[in-house]
């Protein structure tokens, strides 16, 4: 495994507009369906919580998806 050993070998990706409707749109889809299985934070505050981390899942994903995607990588 190739490790690691300069600074310019770290992706900065900043999120686009796309990206971030999509975390929001995946995110207001899915909460309904996602299990708070800690029981923690059963508020709206906890939901919030849960639908930021959702998104910002997507929102990660995205923009990964775009960068491999330019560097000519297959993604499904």
């Amino acid at each position: 495994m190739t490790l690691l050993s300069r600074p310019d070998q770290i992706w900065v990706l900043k999120p686009t507009k796309e990206d971030l409707v999509a975390g929001a749109n995946y995110a207001a889809i899915t909460l309904p369906w996602t299990f708070n299985r800690m029981m923690l934070n059963t508020q709206s505050s906890g939901q919030q919580a849960r639908a930021l981390n959702i998104a910002k899942g997507i929102v990660g994903q995205e923009m990964l998806r775009r960068e491999l995607t330019r560097l000519g990588k297959l993604v499904q």
